[in-house]
């Protein structure tokens, strides 16, 4: 049985804007009118801090490319570690290449399932570091995120 981690965890991020936190990301993932929203230039990152060593099978992120175009994450880079200090990279995720579309030009909506490799990860810290958005965008958007 898989649990949900998400609530078990310290959320910080690399900016905000006003009323756009990352809770609702983590808290309200249900909603798809709440999301988090980076507000400066440069790379945007989450990071997520645990209590205790924790197991992680994955990740679900929920895009919204039809109201958040250019602000939709394409490439997303999974780090791991045992301190901010120490993160490594584990991955770089292709949201274009991993998520089935209907029609190319429509980009994703809905929730993003992605496996980390191997098949479980041992982690006290995690960070998604937002590499590009489509059409190059500069902030970022992200309406839920769950860990499990």
């Amino acid at each position: 049985m898989e649990r949900k981690l998400s609530l078990e965890a310290q959320w910080t991020v690399s900016s905000s804007r006003h009323k756009n936190g990352i809770e609702n990301a983590y808290l309200d993932t249900d909603n798809q009118e709440t999301y988090w929203a980076s507000d400066s230039s440069g790379e945007h990152f989450i990071t997520v801090e645990f209590p205790r060593l924790v197991l992680l099978q994955r990740a679900e992120m929920l895009f919204n490319y039809e109201k958040d175009e250019s602000y939709t994450p394409q490439k997303i880079q999974f780090q791991v570690g045992s301190t901010e200090d120490d993160l490594q990279d584990l991955f770089l995720f292709d949201v274009e290449e991993h998520t089935m579309f209907t029609d190319p030009l429509e980009g994703p909506n809905g929730w993003c399932k992605i496996r980390f490799p191997p098949k479980m990860v041992g982690v006290f810290v995690l960070r998604f570091v937002i590499k590009r958005n489509f059409l190059d965008g500069r902030d970022t958007r992200i309406r839920g995120i769950k860990l499990f």
